[in-house]
């Protein structure tokens, strides 16, 4: 047990006959025996379309979603509303202990504040906006569909920060094997100098 603790090498001992006495070890590598270290990578292979249903979940912040998506079902347009999200704190506050949602005092604030209402519904607006354009065509070749997506951005005059695009590619695509590869990033090579 102790030459297993003490990870070290020994040799076996002998006695005055020449016979073997005690125990004798020795470490290997992983290498030695043949085992290697191998990690399988799959291409990342999206689709993409944009559906009303796809783009629903942009009008909520991610990490509010469910007490976001309470408050619209039962207000409507109400939330937009600062005066009204302040009156209805209690009862909003009742809602999420009732479903056993623990919100701390910063979620708290960022749910009743206008502006977090006011953010996501502008990515729905732009989100809508791109629907409009593009229908409900299904792109297989996510590449293609993000450089048409930024296009159309650009020529509408629309800033989104790379956050706000990364939650409208997150909501539109998804996992497709027979679609073709992302590329994240394609680097060009310089010559030599």
């Amino acid at each position: 047990t102790q030459n297993y603790l003490d990870f070290t090498a020994k040799a076996r001992e002998t006695d005055s006959q020449n016979e073997a006495v005690g125990l004798a070890s020795q470490i290997f590598d992983n290498q030695d025996f043949g085992y290697y270290k191998v990690t399988i990578e799959r291409p990342d292979r999206r689709s993409a379309q944009f559906t009303v249903e796809n783009i629903a979940s942009l009008r909520f912040d991610k990490a509010l979603f469910e007490p976001m998506q309470y408050l619209y079902r039962q207000y409507g347009g109400q939330v937009y509303n600062a005066g009204f999200l302040t009156q209805t704190e209690q009862e909003i506050t009742a809602w999420c202990e009732a479903q056993g949602i623990a919100l701390n005092n910063k979620n708290k604030a960022k749910l009743l504040d206008v502006k977090t209402w006011e953010k996501a519904a502008a990515l729905f607006q732009t989100a809508s906006k791109l629907l409009e354009h593009f229908g409900e065509q299904q792109f297989d070749d996510f590449n293609q569909f993000k450089q048409a997506v930024e296009c159309r951005l650009k020529t509408e005059k629309i800033p989104l920060s790379a956050t706000e695009k990364k939650a409208i590619f997150n909501a539109v695509s998804w996992y497709d094997e027979n679609s073709a590869k992302v590329i994240a990033k394609t680097l060009k090579l310089k010559p030599n100098e």
